[in-house]
């Protein structure tokens, strides 16, 4: 485009076209480039219910700490991962418990961030209430929670429990705070609820994922 003519200043009708042309391919490149995140999010999400099933109470969790099996770009060998899919559209706003020791977060649909949990997050790896709030909710907030309105229905939560080490390097039984196996802290961290009822009534539904057994890919392009 650098070398295309505009004589006296003007462009041509071909130079017009070129760089209508130009601006069309932009902007296309653009609506992809910002598609991604999204696309990417549902992709997993779409992937795990169908292996896993849906709802706030599924929980896919790792059974043993990432190896290079895993379709992950930037897996930590040294955590338990887990990951869930929550839908305040379909469930309301939803409590989730998170106990000492999680390095977690939440985001939106488009992978932005809506808080840190554990020692990043506002309970400072102490353990807390997290009230997630749907865009539309117009009725009472109460207070003793740590509150975040995302805004998308869908909300990211991804969990990470540390482990300690072990007789032949990190030990996926234990935790770094006390002797609570990490699985066991991410089950007793990962329980939510509709913020209608006063308090959660069950648990989790942990799903094990084995490398190899399930193929689970976190990579879209």
């Amino acid at each position: 485009m650098a070398d295309a003519p505009f004589p006296n200043g003007y462009p041509t009708e071909e130079t017009r076209q070129e760089l209508r042309d130009e601006l069309f391919f932009q902007r296309a490149v653009q609506v992809y480039l910002s598609g991604l995140a999204a696309v990417n999010m549902l992709a997993i999400r779409d992937g795990s219910e169908a292996k896993f099933g849906s709802g706030y109470n599924i929980l896919p969790t790792w059974k043993k700490r990432m190896d290079a099996k895993a379709i992950i770009p930037t897996p930590n060998a040294d955590v338990i991962y887990a990951q869930s899919y929550l839908d305040l559209k379909k469930d309301g706003p939803l409590v989730v418990v998170a106990l000492p020791g999680l390095i977690g977060m939440f985001t939106d649909f488009w992978q932005r961030a809506l808080t840190d949990v554990g020692v990043g997050g506002p309970d400072k790896g102490q353990g807390g209430l997290y009230l997630l709030l749907s865009p539309d909710y117009d009725g009472v907030v109460p207070s003793g929670y740590n509150t975040f309105r995302p805004p998308t229905y869908n909300v990211f939560l991804f969990w990470r429990a540390p482990l300690t080490k072990g007789a032949d390097g990190p030990d996926a039984s234990v935790r770094g705070l006390g002797a609570v196996p990490a699985r066991e802290t991410i089950r007793l961290t990962t329980k939510s609820s509709p913020r209608a009822r006063p308090a959660f009534h069950g648990e989790a539904d942990l799903v094990r994922l084995r490398h190899g057994a399930a193929r689970l890919g976190t990579v879209n392009a």
